[in-house]
């Protein structure tokens, strides 16, 4: 019996909606679109630069503003480590798309090194879906930084919904803890 979020799939492309959303936030924010796509497909790449299945992306450094959405597979930690290494290593400005599996070893492996985590409000339909994704999404932007992750609530098609707003915001729970006495 195959549980409710597996899938034969694991290429899913991203909409094309929601990859001009961040593309925009990227030029306003990092100067510039993506340059390269890190595991693409001739029909699905994002950027005008990418790596293939046959190319794979994740034995290549990465530079400049680069666009992640992995397959969603066993190796999904494999990527985004990658990305967070790729930012530290190279200095790339990275997006990483993936689900928002906070249970999982990787998530806490890698996802949280994010400097900007952004909670995507709503599900993502991928290009060829019957329906939207049985799973919420976060999009991940790994680049070089100081200080404390920035964490959004992100609706990209409208607004930013921000629950940490700068970088001298305190913790979660420092947060909670000064609200409650």
């Amino acid at each position: 019996m195959k549980a409710i979020t597996s899938s034969d799939r694991h290429d899913w492309p991203t909409p094309r909606e929601f990859f001009d959303a961040v593309e925009r936030m990227f030029i306003d924010r990092f100067g510039g679109p993506f340059e390269l796509d890190a595991a693409a497909s001739a029909e699905n790449h994002k950027a005008p630069l990418y790596y293939t299945e046959e190319t794979n992306g994740l034995a290549q450094a990465w530079r400049g503003r680069v666009w992640l959405n992995p397959p969603y597979g066993a190796q999904i930690g494999d990527w985004v480590r990658h990305a967070y290494q790729e930012s530290q290593r190279h200095g790339a400005t990275v997006a990483v798309l993936v689900p928002a599996r906070v249970d999982t070893k990787w998530f806490h492996s890698w996802a949280t090194k994010a400097a900007e985590i952004r909670f995507i409000r709503g599900r993502i339909q991928f290009e060829g879906a019957a329906a939207s994704a049985p799973f919420p999404s976060v999009l991940l932007i790994f680049y070089k930084h100081e200080g404390p992750r920035r964490v959004h609530f992100w609706e990209p098609y409208r607004q930013e919904l921000a629950l940490f707003e700068d970088a001298r915001t305190e913790t979660f729970a420092e947060g909670l803890n000064s609200t409650i006495g």
